[in-house]
């Protein structure tokens, strides 16, 4: 059953018909480098810039861990990061105690997915050279799941050092939003809106084939990728998506297990709500088993 402050919240998302006012095709630009600001007083901060674009590495001054999340924040790979990822960055690390590196990767309409994923691997990478003791997972949420999990599929392709889990938050891992069902979960999406998703999946996409698994990385190969852990709604557009997926794998050697939250809508992580904490202590057992 939903929390009270839950059916608050999205009665107002309704209201307000969010996904009407969400514009990926043309989004807003603040004009400088994204970074969370998170007090020194309790945390280690280490910027370095990868292809230009800030790669963020955080973490607790006292008990800090050696597992490092490394986190590709959503918003249709065109909006930019905003404060509900730093701080629900924050709370992961406040509970996990792991490292998290925030990825500030190139955005659409200006970068397509070419230059967003070689500024991704490029970042892994480094991350690999500066913490070589430390135990890697990929998180993300919305498209940030999707470059998530094909970010893990060209590590595995490339023989690099791989990530142990993969932790996906609502991922948008069909660029095409092609599951024959989606229109029955159209209207109980109070964030997203198909069309809109399409258009600027194309503009990501460039070159690709929308079925590539570089843009769609349901369509991809799952051996040797490690755990796969999902966490989805069951009112937002990429439900059938996320739980079908462990149908598609059944012939692989694959670990995917999927949490799915009653009538949530889509990255409902992000939201101040009962079933978002529930969802982080999940997800810190989870970072730190």
């Amino acid at each position: 059953m939903l929390s009270q402050s839950a059916k608050i919240l999205i009665s107002g998302l309704k209201f307000i018909r969010l996904k009407d006012r969400v514009d990926f095709t043309h989004p807003k630009r603040s004009g400088k480098p994204l970074e969370p600001h998170f007090p020194s007083s309790k945390y280690t901060s280490h910027k370095t810039l990868i292809q230009n674009r800030n790669v963020i590495s955080l973490s607790l001054i006292d008990n800090p861990t050696h597992k490092h999340v490394v986190y590709f924040h959503g918003g249709g790979y065109s909006l930019e990061a905003t404060n509900l990822h730093f701080n629900l960055i924050k709370k992961f690390i406040d509970y996990s105690h792991a490292t998290f590196t925030f990825v500030d990767y190139p955005l659409a309409p200006e970068a397509n997915v070419d230059e967003t994923i070689s500024m991704a691997l490029e970042s892994y990478e480094h991350l690999l050279s500066n913490y070589p003791s430390d135990e890697f997972i990929l998180m993300g949420d919305s498209a940030g799941g999707g470059l998530a999990l094909a970010l893990s599929l060209i590590i595995r392709d490339k023989k690099i050092k791989p990530n142990e889990k993969i932790i996906l938050l609502s991922p948008w891992l069909d660029l095409g939003c092609n599951h024959p069902k989606i229109s029955e979960l159209a209207s109980l999406d109070t964030i997203l809106d198909v069309s809109s998703l399409r258009k600027i999946g194309d503009l990501y996409r460039a070159s690709h084939e929308e079925n590539d698994p570089i843009v769609s990385p349901s369509n991809g190969q799952f051996d040797g990728l490690g755990e796969i852990h999902i966490f989805v709604g069951t009112h937002e557009i990429f439900y059938y998506d996320c739980i079908e997926l462990i149908d598609h794998h059944l012939n692989e050697d694959v670990k995917i297990k999927t949490y799915v939250y009653d009538e949530m809508p889509h990255d409902w992580l992000l939201l101040p709500i009962p079933e978002s904490k529930q969802a982080i202590l999940e997800i810190v057992e989870i970072i730190n088993q």
